[in-house]
């Protein structure tokens, strides 16, 4: 891993940690057959949770024992964080696992590569590109909910046009309606025979009284349909 940039706890699929395998296989295995890929990654991910463990531990035991946040070996306060996470890892068989793994040098290593991963792939920096992409996200929504809520509008606004168009295209029906009778009853006053002994101010007070019942009825079925037209929108 060391060799292989970027191959620190990365997937076993991960072309990296291909490499890292063929490398192992390369130079260790030389005389017996090598041990499965799966294998191998899981002893190395089992390895690497004992360690992120100790690390967090080791901070509730002591809180003067803060991980480092760079590794340079001959720092005496790196040097005796090292010998105080060793002392941790190897106190407890069943929590960290098998002593045989941990020696100074593993524990050295483990931690420069910890260091470095945490500095890359930090929460800081995770937190950020989380931000990133739900600000991303947000506006995206944000952006979606206000085409639909123009859609909705523009289709209610297209309802309701043409519900008034259809209630005009009503009323003017009425009217045509109404006006058709209008005349029809004003031929039918018009052909109605008359005595020739009445008098002629009866004759005209006959026909006010006729045209202003007939003007009455006409515009109260009017209204009547106008009100009829509403009740049905």
């Amino acid at each position: 891993m060391t060799t292989v940039k970027g191959a620190f706890n990365v997937s076993e699929s991960s072309p990296l940690w291909i490499s890292v395998y063929k490398q192992m296989c390369d130079e260790f295995y030389t005389t017996t057959s090598p041990r499965l890929s799966s294998a191998l990654h899981g002893h190395f991910v089992e390895l690497y949770s004992s360690f992120k463990l100790g690390i967090r531990n080791l901070s509730l035991l002591d809180k003067s024992k803060k991980c480092p946040t760079t590794f340079e070996k001959g720092i005496p306060s790196v040097d005796e964080y090292v010998v105080s996470l060793l002392s941790l890892l190897t106190s407890d068989e069943k929590k960290y696992k098998s002593k045989k793994w941990w020696r100074v040098d593993v524990v050295e290593l483990l931690l420069k590569h910890h260091l470095d991963y945490v500095s890359e792939f930090g929460s800081e920096k995770q937190s950020a590109n989380w931000i990133v992409e739900k600000a991303t996200e947000h506006k995206n929504k944000f952006h979606t909910d206000q085409r639909n809520r123009e859609s909705e509008l523009a289709s209610r606004k297209r309802a309701v046009e043409e519900d008034e168009r259809r209630d005009a295209a009503k009323q003017r029906k009425a009217v045509a309606e109404s006006s058709v009778q209008l005349v029809a009853a004003f031929k039918q006053l018009v052909q109605t025979p008359t005595s020739n002994d009445a008098p002629m101010d009866g004759k005209i007070a006959s026909l006010r009284s006729d045209m202003s019942t007939m003007k009455t009825d006409i515009m109260q079925e009017m209204g009547n349909k106008i009100e009829a037209s509403r009740t049905e929108k």
